[in-house]
């Protein structure tokens, strides 16, 4: 269920980069407007999305960053920076941290350096003068063998734990999901929410290996006191690709 609400995102995300591709043909002095437009419309079709956003480079949209400065959708660059979500209702700001080196940039730095699709391990953002973790997914836009931009949609963290609570294995078992760098993204002990694996259970990390299985695909399966409910219980770790 949670692989096929990222797939899901993940191919929205995907559809808009291919079809801003083509951004060329539409006139300069529109693009913009029609853009932002696509961005808010998606959104507000596809209810599992937190919010919905793309970032282009300095000039690369139209070639008119200087007449946008501090404009709704961008900062002090003017660069279009148009971020549409729905925390405290459905409205447009400006992406931050996007020339960030740290976790919180890679959301659209490593789509921009590697021309390759991303999903970022949970980070807290500031949005809306709200604390909310969030999974990006990102789509490059290429033109011409280049980076132009990125597409991409946001996922709220507690959207998936409320999804991850109705599936119970075998009734009494419950799900938790972690990132691919083995942070636990969504967990019913909420204490353990946003920590490594390895730092919650040292002791499992280091005989089995997990955060490598993780890392690398690979199936891992345990017996241990479990953390949401401290009985005996079999623990299995599925990982699945996006």
């Amino acid at each position: 269920v949670v692989k096929a609400r990222l797939e899901s995102g993940m191919l929205t995300a995907r559809t808009m980069a291919k079809l801003y591709s083509n951004y060329r043909q539409i006139p300069a002095a529109q693009r913009r407007a029609r853009l932002s437009s696509d961005l808010r419309t998606v959104l507000e079709t596809n209810p599992d999305l937190l919010g919905v956003w793309s970032i282009w480079e300095p000039g690369a949209l139209d070639g008119a960053d200087a007449g946008y400065v501090n404009s709704p959708g961008s900062d002090a660059t003017g660069r279009f920076l148009s971020y549409w979500n729905r925390v405290g209702g459905v409205h447009l700001e400006a992406c931050t941290d996007y020339t960030s080196n740290g976790e919180s940039g890679q959301y659209y730095n490593v789509p921009l350096k590697t021309a390759k699709e991303y999903v970022t391990n949970p980070v807290v953002y500031k949005i809306n003068n709200q604390d909310v973790m969030v999974v990006s997914l990102s789509v490059p836009v290429i033109v011409d063998s280049a980076v132009k931009g990125v597409i991409g949609v946001d996922m709220s963290m507690e959207s998936l734990q409320r999804m991850l609570a109705d599936i119970k294995p075998y009734e009494t078992g419950y799900s938790f999901l972690m990132s691919n760098n083995a942070t636990m993204a969504s967990h019913p002990a909420k204490d353990v929410v946003g920590r490594k694996f390895a730092e919650i259970r040292p002791e499992i990390e280091k005989k089995f290996g997990i955060t490598g299985n993780v890392r690398e695909g690979k199936a891992s399966t345990y017996e241990v006191a479990a953390l949401g409910t401290g009985l005996s219980s079999v623990v299995v770790i599925e990982p699945f690709r996006v």
